[in-house]
């Protein structure tokens, strides 16, 4: 994974987790984990994720949202549609 200097901690905490090697401290369970204050999102993920950025053309290709659930996708794709300028087409395959 690509990170900037300042976001180590953060790349080796999410490595941690994902390959199962995470310790939880927090009494939680061993099936819940305690995401951090400074991982969360304030603001609406769409605004997170993108900023700006969703109207750069050479940015937005080969871009990808993963979302564990179809309801959760489908507001999302929703929310970045209307971001975009000009009129939007859904192609489905």
């Amino acid at each position: 994974m690509r990170t900037e200097p300042d976001e180590q901690d953060f790349a080796d905490w999410l490595l941690h987790l994902g390959n199962g090697s995470f310790t939880n401290n927090c009494q939680l369970g061993v099936d819940l984990v305690e995401i951090p204050d400074e991982c969360g999102v304030s603001d609406s993920i769409v605004d997170e994720m993108f900023r700006s950025s969703v109207t750069d053309m050479e940015y937005m290709p080969g871009k990808a949202y993963l979302c564990p659930k179809m309801k959760s996708f489908l507001k999302t794709k929703k929310q970045v549609l209307k971001k975009l300028p000009g009129r939007t087409s859904v192609l489905i395959a």
